[in-house]
């Protein structure tokens, strides 16, 4: 447990991120969707504001651990997932977006 952060959070964390990641690599913009609906995100997100809004430093820092442990636990897993996989060319979904980062 990291800060409060459960277990369960970073099963769902694996679970969300190696959906989004086959998705991504199988070009399915409907199985990338679906792991957006399973990201356990938005949780510390709403935990972040309320922290922010009502001046509770406890709540802010533990949203924000569990955002920053969960997008590098992400991160890491999205690369060993694209790592083992070895996809040679990226697909529309990729390039979408990340085309949509750049402009």
């Amino acid at each position: 447990m990291v800060d409060g952060i459960k277990i369960p959070f970073f099963f769902y964390i694996l679970g969300f991120c190696v959906i989004a990641t086959l998705g991504l690599i199988s070009n399915s913009a409907a199985v990338i969707i679906g792991a957006m609906i399973i990201a356990p995100l938005m949780l510390p997100i709403r935990g972040l504001a309320f922290g922010a809004l009502y001046g509770n430093v406890l709540l802010f820092r533990k949203g924000l651990i569990a955002i920053l442990v969960g997008t590098l636990l992400a991160i890491a897993l999205a690369f060993l997932v694209g790592y083992l996989v070895r996809f040679s060319a990226f697909g529309s979904e990729i390039i979408s977006r990340f085309r949509n980062l750049l402009y």
